[in-house]
């Protein structure tokens, strides 16, 4: 749908188009950090953005395993420390669950590729749950809960059984029975599509 949009100049509400044209760049591989107004730097890119939809961006840059390179470009590791604490805190303030996902869907490539920061990650959530028991916010009580327990099941050693927890199925590994019936046998059904070439 966006690209559709975009490719036809249709303008996309809340400075969409500005972030889609960054997103292409990230599918590609690329971190948009190389124009001269930015200095090279992503801390510039997200500064001359006002951090508008920059919780998308960060999921995306996650998503793509580009969020290391793109920290890199930042002046220095505290500003790339910030801009994880700012992407954490307040989720029980906003209207719907969707920046609680972008930050659910950012931890495992930060696990995999900035364990300092997935550390860092995870110690706020902590803070910012034991914030939201303090003040009796039962959204954001509910909502760090549940992302200190997905992202403690991404370490095998610490034997968060999600289904126990939370009541859904793991969500980092697929254990092998989920695949198999009552026999143990695991079955796979296969579709293929005839077409005719003209």
């Amino acid at each position: 749908m966006f690209a559709g949009a975009y490719a036809t100049g249709i303008v996309l509400p809340g400075g969409i188009n500005r972030w889609f044209n960054i997103y292409q760049q990230l599918y590609s591989g690329r971190i948009p950090v190389n124009d001269a107004k930015m200095n090279n730097r992503g801390d510039s890119l997200l500064l001359s953005l006002s951090f508008d939809h920059y919780r998308k961006f960060i999921r995306q840059a996650a998503g793509y395993n580009t969020l290391k390179n793109f920290f890199s470009t930042f002046k220095s590791k505290d500003d790339a420390s910030a801009v994880m604490t700012a992407f954490v805190n307040g989720l029980e303030k906003s209207k719907g669950l969707e920046d609680g996902v972008d930050v659910a869907d950012s931890y495992a490539s930060l696990y995999e590729t900035l364990p300092d920061l997935a550390s860092q990650m995870l110690t706020n959530i902590k803070s910012n749950y034991q914030r939201n028991v303090r003040t009796g916010n039962k959204r954001g009580i509910a909502i760090y809960n549940i992302l200190d327990k997905l992202f403690l099941s991404a370490d095998p050693t610490k034997n968060i059984n999600l289904t126990k927890e939370l009541g859904i199925p793991p969500v980092y590994n697929v254990p092998f029975d989920n695949f198999t019936n009552e026999k143990e046998r695991s079955l796979r059904k296969c579709f293929f599509m005839a077409m005719k070439m003209a």
